[in-house]
């Protein structure tokens, strides 16, 4: 049996909605101290401290936001980056519809670390789903301390269809955008994939339609007809 570790530390004391359209569970990944944590926290409750630790197992917070008049519940998984933790986050990648793969642009090991991460959540997350990854290079306020140059990340995301961002979590820049625009993008995927399947139906109801008759009662006729043969 798998153990469940929790880090009481990100435990969402907000009392959140229970009224919502959709809820879309996103995952946080790379390695440790790039600053995961951080941006979840300044997301939900607009702060920043530089004495974070580090993040035991996995935990999630909650934040609902509206979108086209709509209330989307977004539940964000915070991951441990360290290398002991790596089955026991991954187990957890099950049922996300989203990731946002985070290196530091300060530290260039945890750039290379990217096709790592990316290639455990395609093996371990569903394969159902159509998946939304967003790359985020973090600590964009210590520019001039950059590791990692934009051709180097381009390429990374031309081959992997990555959308990138590069944010702080110390200042906030972008990290509001990202979330939002990651909320975004899984609701017209989940409302064009309902589109699909709701057209998908009609057209197997309508290729079971004969003379008039519709799928189930063509089904109905057959099963009758075995009954009579037998």
């Amino acid at each position: 049996m798998k153990p469940k570790i929790l880090n009481s530390k990100l435990k969402n004391s907000n009392k959140e909605n229970h009224n919502y359209h959709y809820i879309f569970k996103i995952i946080l990944i790379g390695d440790q101290n790039i600053g995961k944590t951080s941006l979840i926290t300044r997301y939900i409750k607009k702060s920043f401290s530089e004495n974070y630790i580090c993040t035991i197992g996995v935990d999630f917070m909650m934040k609902s936001i509206t979108i086209d008049e709509q209330v989307v519940k977004l539940q964000i998984w915070d991951t441990a980056g360290m290398e002991k933790y790596r089955q026991i986050t991954s187990s957890y990648y099950k049922g996300a519809q989203a990731s946002i793969i985070c290196f530091d642009m300060t530290n260039r090991s945890t750039f290379e670390s990217i096709s790592k991460w990316y290639s455990d959540f395609s093996k371990f997350s569903n394969p159902l789903y159509d998946k939304t990854v967003i790359l985020v290079g973090n600590k964009s306020d210590l520019i001039k301390e950059r590791e990692v140059s934009l051709e180097e990340i381009q390429n990374i995301c031309n081959m992997n269809n990555f959308v990138y961002y590069e944010a702080s979590a110390k200042t906030g820049e972008n990290v509001d955008r990202i979330f939002q625009d990651l909320a975004a993008r899984l609701h017209v995927n989940y409302k064009n994939n309902m589109d699909s399947n709701i057209k998908n139906a009609v057209r197997i109801m309508k290729s079971n339609t004969s003379q008039g008759v519709d799928g189930f009662q063509c089904l109905i006729a057959e099963e009758e007809k075995k009954k009579k043969c037998c």
